[in-house]
């Protein structure tokens, strides 16, 4: 689709698109629906990677953790979100459940894939320290009764 597009706009540019002989132009369509159609295989092997993984998780989860654990951890994990700034959720969301590459992401967004990038990684390192400073405070707080129990 990419190619298709660039295509119809090379002829008002100076776009070398614009001046390639039919075999060249064939070859260049036949490469982009070819690397559109691994990243497609691509991006469907790793969602059903991650759809197992998650599976399995939930799935090992549910044996040991009550509903109402399960409902307090969902809680959790949405109040972690919205503590996120907007950009940055935006990324986290569409990255790990929409199951998009960041050049998708940037698409959708508007933005660069490198800003695309670094949101998600400045969203999981606020997430990671979150989760880490609540599992310290939980440590802190076990132990102190054990002192005093």
């Amino acid at each position: 689709m990419r190619a298709l597009k660039r295509f119809e706009s090379a002829h008002a540019t100076d776009d070398p698109v614009a001046t390639m002989s039919p075999e060249h132009l064939v070859a260049y369509l036949y490469t982009c629906v070819r690397r559109a159609s691994l990243d497609r295989i691509r991006s469907s092997k790793r969602r059903k990677i991650r759809e197992s993984r998650f599976q399995e998780l939930y799935e090992s989860v549910a044996y040991f953790e009550s509903n109402l654990e399960a409902q307090e951890r969902q809680c959790e994990i949405e109040q972690a979100l919205q503590s996120l700034q907007p950009d940055q959720r935006k990324v986290v969301v569409l990255k790990i459940w929409g199951g998009r590459t960041f050049n998708q992401i940037a698409t959708t967004l508007d933005i660069s894939i490198n800003t695309a990038a670094s949101r998600y990684r400045y969203g999981l390192e606020h997430l990671r320290n979150r989760f880490d400073e609540k599992k310290d405070h939980e440590i802190a707080s076990t132990s102190s009764r054990r002192q005093w129990g």
